[in-house]
């Protein structure tokens, strides 16, 4: 069997809950109305000739607490419900989970090219640095 070492079963852990708040709290609430607005779901009722209509007429009357109604009702500028949030969340630790395993794997990859990229980014800064200073010293001495 296997052994997880602990660097990896920490970064899947901190993705895990990264991802189901992302997911449920930022992303959720950001991409829904859109994907309702898409199927013909709008703040008026639904859209003529759009996906919803053609649902709401294969099922006729519309009972309180269907998906269809809860989805009528977050387009309206109603409250998520509970359980989609929950979904989302779901959604989240899984990709979560994943992206941090995949993170911990790729940083005794990456490791040492971060390093140079970081050693060659602080030489480019501190030139530029030591160039603005040239710069105002030049200037100050114009006036």
């Amino acid at each position: 069997m296997a052994v997880i070492e602990r660097r990896t079963v920490r970064y899947i852990i901190i993705g895990v809950v990264v991802g189901a708040v992302v997911v449920s709290i930022i992303v959720l609430p950001a991409v829904l109305p859109g994907a309702l607005g898409s199927m013909g779901f709008t703040a008026t009722g639904v859209q003529l000739g759009s996906a919803a209509a053609a649902i709401h007429s294969s099922i006729g009357l519309v009972a309180s607490g269907s998906a269809f109604a809860l989805a009528q009702s977050v387009a309206m500028g109603g409250a998520i419900p509970f359980l989609w949030t929950l979904g989302a969340a779901a959604v989240g630790m899984l990709l979560g989970g994943a992206l941090g395993g995949s993170a911990a794997r790729l940083e005794t990859i990456l490791a040492p090219h971060v390093a140079h990229v970081m050693r060659g980014a602080r030489t480019v800064v501190g030139r530029a640095a030591r160039g603005v200073s040239r710069l105002a010293s030049g200037v100050r001495s114009w006036f």
